[in-house]
């Protein structure tokens, strides 16, 4: 102890992240909330499954809950927009599902059962809850129908990708690989299409966020994949085959850009 009775402050813990350079820890709340929102994440992913470590998961699962909240508000404030323009939900009654009293409890049974859930998920589950966007079949046309043509914007934004998040199930997806879980029907199934992967998480996954499975190969990221939709007005657009692999385009469409207009960046 130095003189006058006072202890010299500790130092920030390191942490090891995949280049095996050491990382002090610095203030990822602050710095999010700051703007330093994608660099954040970046830098969580990095981590891996060490981010799990003590010192490291409590910050980190701050983050997370911060960036479900934002999400929370841009998924409030796309289903008044929807409505308003005349967007007919699928399931209106399960368009936007808060989360219940139980969920903490359901998630920690989840996690018994069959291993972590990445972070962004799980403050997903329990800060926004689910979500589905869905259009209504009714209101769809799909791109063979003769009206299709001149058929305005609204009537065919469920072809593009809307945002669709349902609780994961106990058991893995039987149709799907080992320890794939179901969490939203892909871009062809949310239009009535045939055909298509679905979406999945592979569990356990101990890490900050996890890549989405079921995207014909695109290597895409659950947070980076909430940003793309919410910057395409809660739709995050089409898959495209560019040749050597698929690509996912961003909705071109007017009235997306409308929806996304001073949503929260996440």
């Amino acid at each position: 102890m130095p003189s006058g009775g006072h202890t010299l402050p500790r130092p920030r813990p390191l942490v090891r992240v995949d280049s095996g350079q050491a990382m002090t820890l610095r203030h990822w709340l602050e710095r999010y909330r700051a703007g330093d929102r994608e660099a954040v994440w970046a830098e969580l992913v990095a981590l891996g499954p060490s981010v799990r470590e003590p010192g490291v998961v409590d910050q980190a699962a701050e983050v997370a809950q911060e960036t479900m909240a934002r999400v929370q508000q841009n998924v409030e404030e796309l289903y008044e927009r929807l409505r308003t323009i005349g967007y007919e939900f699928n399931q209106p009654a399960h368009s936007h599902s808060r989360p219940g009293p139980k969920v903490h409890r359901r998630l920690e049974e989840l996690q018994a059962k069959i291993g972590l859930i990445p972070l962004s998920l799980r403050a997903f589950y329990e800060v926004v809850g689910a979500v589905d966007f869905t259009q209504a079949r009714g209101q769809l046309v799909q791109y063979q129908r003769p009206e299709r043509e001149s058929a305005p914007e609204l009537f065919y934004l469920g072809e593009y990708d809307p945002l669709v998040v349902e609780l994961i199930d106990e058991e893995p997806d039987r149709s799907s690989k080992p320890g794939h879980y179901f969490f939203a029907c892909d871009e062809f199934h949310k239009a009535n299409y045939s055909g298509g992967e679905n979406y999945h998480v592979v569990l356990p996954d101990a890490r900050a966020d996890f890549p989405i499975s079921g995207m014909y190969g695109v290597d895409e990221l659950f947070v980076p994949y909430l940003r793309a939709t919410f910057r395409g007005g809660g739709f995050r657009g089409r898959i495209r085959d560019a040749g050597d692999r698929c690509v996912k385009d961003p909705p071109d469409l007017a009235l997306t850009a409308q929806l996304a207009k001073d949503l929260l960046p996440i």
